[in-house]
């Protein structure tokens, strides 16, 4: 029986390592962990280890950089692939969050589209249509949300 639910995906490089790392499970925000060594002194339970940061580290060979994030490239928590994570500013880990980016504004009787970047509000257009609203906002995530 596996150590790792059945639904994470992970390479095959790096299963035997997470098996012999002992029992993982998903979190309820849905990241696979396990639980870390109880604390000696405390006695309190230890804290969760996130399975794509172990993934990550092996994959670059070192600790993640302070103040660094590992993004899911696909935003599935569950896809601990190697080619789906990657190091990343805690900004260009928002970029694939799933806010939709527009919204009927009732004073003009229009779809407004804008985008967050660089802490600042961006203007990209009022539209008649939703779906010109939508695409608008797509072209700006494929501007202004590229990660390099």
């Amino acid at each position: 029986m596996s150590n790792i639910p059945g639904n994470v995906i992970a390479d095959d490089e790096d299963r035997a390592f997470l098996e012999a790392a002992g029992k993982w499970y998903i979190s309820d925000q849905g990241y696979c962990v396990r639980t870390g060594p109880r604390d000696p002194v405390t006695k309190k339970a230890g804290k969760h280890i996130y399975m794509h940061r172990v993934i990550l580290e092996r994959k670059l060979g070192r600790p993640i950089s302070p103040g660094m994030f590992c993004d899911h490239i696909d935003g599935n928590r569950s896809n601990n692939s190697r080619s789906n994570l990657r190091e990343v500013t805690n900004q260009q880990n928002q970029y694939n969050t799933r806010a939709k980016g527009y919204y009927w504004e009732e004073a003009r009787g229009k779809w407004r589209a804008r985008i967050r970047f660089n802490g600042k509000q961006i203007h990209l257009g009022y539209f008649e249509l939703e779906a010109d609203a939508r695409a608008a906002y797509e072209r700006g995530k494929a501007t202004y949300h590229v990660i390099p």
